[in-house]
């Protein structure tokens, strides 16, 4: 009775360590088909705007932001959900973009530590305060951007030249599935 009740309690303990293995986004672990995981966050209010064959796009809230873009990217074979970005609503000048950024990147140190790596300047002939933030930005000359590792997976926020604050979140099972998979598509080519 006592091995069938140890064998039990260890059963238990990996489905639960199984359980958490991958990074979560809204509670739900980014795992299986890609369109599994979009029709989840169907399933929680989120609304379908677009797919392809390894991406959905959908709308909704996050983080107190309404009128967001969520991409759901699987990998190029299996198309297994691995990373999902979001992306923040267009904003017409750098200090409105900054503000933005500056306060989700508290929101996330706050939760998860501060970022391991974090990067934010431009690069000659622009720099902060010339009145050409935006332009330098559009021109891929200045960088916002900060790396979170955390258990399971990373996470980013950046300023994107497209105007807009994105939020990455990449799963490192899922991650390290895409790898496998592009490099297996690469070198069925060569």
């Amino acid at each position: 009775m006592k091995r069938k009740l140890l064998l039990l309690s260890i059963f238990i303990f990996c489905l639960s360590l199984g359980a958490q293995e991958h990074l979560r986004f809204k509670g739900i672990p980014i795992m299986g088909n890609v369109s599994e995981f979009a029709l989840k966050l169907k399933n929680i209010g989120y609304t379908l705007l677009d797919s392809s064959d390894n991406m959905y796009f959908l709308t909704g809230s996050f983080a107190g932001f309404d009128n967001v873009t969520i991409a759901v990217v699987g990998t190029p074979k299996t198309n297994t959900a691995y990373k999902v970005a979001v992306f923040f609503e267009e904003k017409e000048t750098f200090s409105s973009l900054e503000t933005q950024y500056r306060s989700l990147l508290k929101s996330y140190s706050d939760k998860y530590g501060n970022p391991e790596k974090s990067y934010d300047f431009f690069i000659d002939p622009y720099y902060k305060g010339d009145g050409y933030e935006m332009q330098a930005l559009r021109k891929d000359k200045c960088r916002y951007i900060s790396f979170f590792t955390i258990d399971r997976g990373y996470l980013t926020v950046e300023i994107s030249k497209m105007q807009k604050v994105v939020v990455n979140y990449e799963d490192l099972e899922g991650s390290n599935i895409f790898t496998k998979e592009r490099n297996s598509i690469v070198n069925d080519d060569i």
